[in-house]
């Protein structure tokens, strides 16, 4: 007998690394046999309309939840699988739903025990993103609790207070920066530059999610915290299959995705051996 065939609506956020790692991760549980035709969403600006055509015969969802996307998806009754944080109004589904967020704690926790490995740094500072997003706010957490377990203390940047620059040049030497994403650790990288800071040898620079071209491409090339993107859109993507099935009673299931390991490159060092 034919396995039933289901069609899906694939929309990861196709704009950085994250993103194309979960459409990786999607695919690949699709080629082991799983029946699905995807439409798959690149541009966020068609996703809304996809969503509220009458037309459209999807079985499932599987991508983020943009704020503008928030109410069409809310409005669907097909099971929804969402990637990254969910806005407020899905988080509050509670029927065919499930929905993957990263530990987010445990990834600033992971990235405070590698800088503390390395050996003692004279301070410590942690970069949030602008706009102080949710996983942001929680891996500061994270980076802090682990940094106060031993007893050391984290230099966070406000930017209401001082450039990024200034603020780089007024933590004590050696230094230990963890930005919260590796965008925002090539900007620090770059800043180090313009005002002359060596690196690793006055600060050492590590960033989160090991985007292989950020990281490969930067100067120096940037030591980052590698996040199992591929491995959670996978099992998203297979609690989806199970919810359109019927194998899994509608309702809400809840993942955690998985934090990977630290790629060492030439961002950071031992204070010591900097010295």
């Amino acid at each position: 007998m034919r396995e039933k065939s289901f069609s899906v609506i694939v929309a990861p956020n196709l704009s950085g690394t994250p993103g194309r790692r979960h459409l990786a991760g999607i695919l690949k549980f699709i080629n082991e046999g799983h029946p699905w035709n995807v439409r798959i969403v690149g541009n966020r600006q068609d996703l809304v309309p996809l969503l509220q055509d009458p037309k459209s015969d999807a079985d499932g969802y599987i991508g983020v939840a943009t704020k503008d996307a928030e109410r069409a998806l809310a409005a669907q009754r097909m099971p929804l699988a969402i990637l990254d944080f969910p806005t407020p109004l899905l988080y509050r589904r509670r029927h065919d739903i499930a929905l993957i967020t990263g530990d987010e704690e445990a990834i600033g926790a992971r990235a405070a025990k590698y800088l503390l490995s390395l050996g003692r740094f004279a301070s410590f500072g942690f970069v949030p993103s602008a706009e102080r997003h949710p996983w942001s706010r929680l891996r500061e957490r994270g980076f802090r609790a682990e940094l106060a377990r031993h007893d050391v203390s984290a230099n966070v940047h406000a930017p209401s207070k001082s450039t990024l620059g200034e603020w780089l040049l007024a933590l004590r030497k050696p230094a230990a920066v963890l930005a919260s994403f590796d965008f925002l650790a090539v900007d620090v990288l770059q800043e180090c530059a313009r005002n002359r800071i060596p690196v690793p040898h006055d600060v050492s620079v590590l960033g989160i999610d090991n985007d292989d071209i950020l990281c490969e491409g930067s100067t120096p090339p940037l030591t980052s915290l590698a996040i199992d993107h591929e491995r959670d859109a996978y099992c998203l993507a297979r609690e989806l299959d199970r919810m359109m099935r019927g194998s899994r009673r509608p309702g809400r299931v809840k993942l955690t995705g998985f934090v990977g390991n630290v790629v060492e490159r030439e961002s950071t060092a031992n204070p010591k051996s900097a010295a």
